[in-house]
């Protein structure tokens, strides 16, 4: 028998941790220490401060106003959105790399929007590493439910 997740609205979610949220005065994408690589008008480029092990080459795209979730972004946001993803395809240039935003408030580290560029690949281990923790039930978990 599958266990099925609770799930809560994104709205939910924001107004569950709102006492915890980081305000604009502290976020360090509101107030960077470091000039970004790309600075646009509504999006910068910066390396990431705590990259992951072993990956020196982590950068990330944050937007220039204070947003937590996609779906507040304004279309003028959404349309140098992709040229953030031609900077990232150059900036990697002829190496593999992946993109991921987490959407949901509860495993993000930070209150901004924002999201990693990565040099290497998503290998399968890690992303089954990473379903396992969030609660996700693997295929072979299932089978005898199946």
């Amino acid at each position: 028998m599958l266990k099925f997740m609770k799930f809560l609205s994104r709205f939910d979610r924001y107004n569950k941790r709102k006492g915890k949220q980081i305000w604009k005065s502290w976020c360090p994408f509101c107030n960077p220490n470091e000039k970004p690589l790309r600075a646009g008008k509504y999006w910068h480029i910066v390396y990431n401060q705590y990259p992951y092990t072993g990956n020196d080459q982590h950068i990330m795209a944050v937007p220039v106003r204070h947003i937590v979730f996609s779906t507040d972004f304004t279309k003028s946001e959404l349309k140098e959105l992709t040229s953030v993803y031609a900077f990232a395809k150059q900036f990697f240039w002829d190496k593999s790399y992946f993109s991921f935003t987490r959407e949901t408030i509860d495993c993000r580290s930070i209150e901004h929007y924002h999201t990693h560029f990565c040099a290497g690949q998503l290998q399968g281990r890690y992303l089954r590493k990473m379903l396992e923790i969030e609660g996700f039930p693997i295929y072979e978990d299932m089978k005898e439910d199946l």
